[in-house]
Parts: structure tokens; sequence; C-alpha cells
């Protein structure tokens, strides 16, 4: 669903603040903040004024590449295809990166439904490609199948 959105001409506010948990400030354009419903919300109950949002849960570092997935996808002169190339290098940089869960919660919570389908699609991409030993080293999970058990 689309909320309708004011513009007030020479008067609209062109960028505005992300605050992280460790208090590291971010700007974002009105246009790539738009990308998120949340955002999108806030700003609407404010009458478009500039405003700062604080995220308690979110690090500097997650706000940080959610920030750079929302501004890259609010550029007008960048084509799909060079998006897709963009999209496919960004999800890269998640492999073997532990950060890559935190993203697509921190995502999720802000309602950026792309960028939680791209980056769940490149977490079941890298496991497809795992062996179950490789898997099971990977999240430290044991073998249930090789513990010792009782005998019958």
């Amino acid at each position: 669903m689309q909320y309708p959105i004011h513009h007030h001409g020479a008067g609209t506010i062109k960028d505005h603040n992300l605050k992280s948990c460790d208090n590291r400030i971010f700007v974002i354009d009105r246009e790539a903040a738009l990308k998120s419903k949340r955002f999108e919300s806030a700003m609407l109950a404010k009458e478009n004024k500039k405003i700062v949002l604080s995220y308690t849960l979110i690090t500097g570092e997650i706000l940080s590449k959610i920030v750079e997935y929302l501004s890259k996808h609010a550029e007008t002169q960048t084509s799909e295809q060079e998006l897709k190339i963009w999209d496919e290098q960004f999800v890269n940089f998640f492999n073997n990166n532990a950060i890559v869960f935190d993203v697509i919660k921190a995502a999720s919570y802000l309602q950026i439904e792309g960028l939680v389908d791209l980056l769940k699609k490149g977490v079941a991409d890298c496991l497809k490609a795992k062996t179950p030993e490789a898997l099971r080293g990977k999240f430290a999970i044991c073998n249930q199948l090789d513990l010792p058990g009782e005998e019958e």
C-alpha cells in the first residue's frame, strides 16, 4: 500500500538523519528513505519535517549497510542491469559474514522487503553450495549421528 506523500515545493525536506544504537548518525535522502515502509510512516507522522530516527537495537555497522542499499536503490540514473550487478556484489559482501542475519532482522523491522528478499536468497544460495559437514562447521552444529549412544 502506498501512502500519500505531500510535496511542499521548495520547502520539501530532502534529507533525514538515522541514529544507530552506538550513536552513529547517517544522513539519508528522502527518496531512499521512502523505500522503507517504517521510515515512510515516520516521515508522514512528522508531516515531512526533518526528522532524526533513533534505533536502539541497530548498530552503525548494520545501519550503514541498510543506508547503502536504500541509497543505491533510490538512484534514478542506475539501469536495472547495473542495479542487478550491484545487488550481486552487495550480497557477495555478506558471504561468510556473520552480520548478514542482523541485517536481515533490521531490514525486516524497517520493512525493506527488497533487501530482506535479496539477502535471504543470498543466504539460501550460499547454503546450497555447502556440504552437511561444512554447514555443521559454519553454524557450530553437532552431528547427532557421531555422538556415542547407548548400545542395545
